[in-house]
C-alpha cells in the first residue's frame, strides 16, 4: 500500500459544493471499500469533493469508526446509520428555525398583548381619575349642602325658639287678662248688687208722697238713679 500523492494546489480541482456532511463521505468511502479500493483523499475528493481539511478529519473519524466497529461489534451497532443521522441533523435544524420563528411570533403577541394591556390600563386610569373628580366634586357638593342646610335648621331652632317664648309671654299676658277681666266682672257685679240692694232700701224706707207730690218723686227718683249710673261708669272708665 502506498501513501497518497501529495495534495494538488487548492481551487484546482473540481468541487461539487462549499461543504460535504460525513454522511455522504461514509457512503463513499463504503462505495470505494467495496470497490476494493482504500479510501483516500484523492478518490473521495473526486467522487464527492469538498476541501483537503475536511476530508482528513472525516477520514480520521471513518478509520477510528471502522477500528471501533472491529473491536466491539456490539457498540457500534448502537450507532447511527449515516443516513439516519443525517436526517435527525436535518429535522434538528428545521425544528431549531421552527422554534425560532415560533418564538418570535410568541415575542410579537407578547409584545402587542403588552400594548394592549397597556393602553387598557391606561384607559382603566384615566376613567378612575375621572371617576374620582366626580366623587370629589359630589362630596364637596355634598358637604357644602349639608353646611347650608345645618345653618338653615339653626335658623329655624332660633325662629321657633324666638317664637316659642312669644308665645309663652303671649299665653301668660292672656292669662293674666283673663284673671283681671274675671275680677273686674266680680267687682262690677258685686257694686250692681250693692246698688241694687241700696235702691230697694230707700225705696222701702220713704212714706209715699201726696198725689201732688209724686210725679215730682219719681223725677228725683229717675235723676238720682241717673246720678249713680254715671258715677258707676265714671268708676267703671278710671279702672
Amino acid at each position: 500500500m502506498t501513501d497518497p500523492p501529495a495534495d494538488p494546489a487548492y481551487g484546482t480541482t473540481r468541487v461539487r459544493r462549499a461543504t460535504v456532511t460525513y454522511g455522504e463521505f461514509e457512503r463513499a468511502a463504503d462505495a470505494l471499500l467495496g470497490e476494493g479500493d482504500k479510501p483516500g483523499l484523492d478518490n473521495v475528493r473526486k467522487a464527492i469533493g469538498g476541501s483537503p481539511q475536511t476530508i482528513r478529519q472525516m477520514l480520521r473519524r471513518y478509520w477510528s469508526e471502522l477500528a471501533a466497529l472491529k473491536r466491539s461489534p456490539a457498540q457500534a451497532l448502537m450507532r447511527l446509520p449515516a443516513e439516519v443521522a443525517d436526517l435527525a441533523d436535518e429535522l434538528w435544524q428545521r425544528s431549531l428555525a421552527m422554534a425560532a420563528q415560533s418564538a418570535s411570533r410568541d415575542d410579537n403577541a407578547a409584545q402587542e398583548r403588552l400594548e394592549h394591556l397597556k393602553r387598557e390600563n391606561e384607559l382603566r386610569a384615566h376613567a378612575l381619575g375621572v371617576k374620582e373628580r366626580t366623587l370629589r366634586e359630589r362630596e364637596d357638593t355634598r358637604d357644602k349642602a349639608m353646611k347650608e342646610l345645618q345653618e338653615h335648621v339653626a335658623t329655624l331652632v332660633g325662629i321657633v325658639s324666638r317664637n316659642s317664648e312669644t308665645i309663652a309671654a303671649l299665653q301668660v299676658a292672656k292669662t293674666d287678662a283673663e284673671a283681671r277681666a274675671e275680677e273686674y266682672r266680680q267687682r262690677l257685679a258685686q257694686v250692681i248688687a250693692r246698688a241694687v240692694v241700696k235702691n230697694q232700701k230707700a225705696s222701702t224706707s220713704k212714706v209715699k208722697p201726696p198725689p201732688a207730690k209724686k210725679a215730682r218723686r219719681k223725677h228725683k227718683s229717675k235723676s238720682a238713679a241717673r246720678k249713680s249710673r254715671g258715677k258707676l261708669l265714671k268708676r267703671r272708665a278710671k279702672r
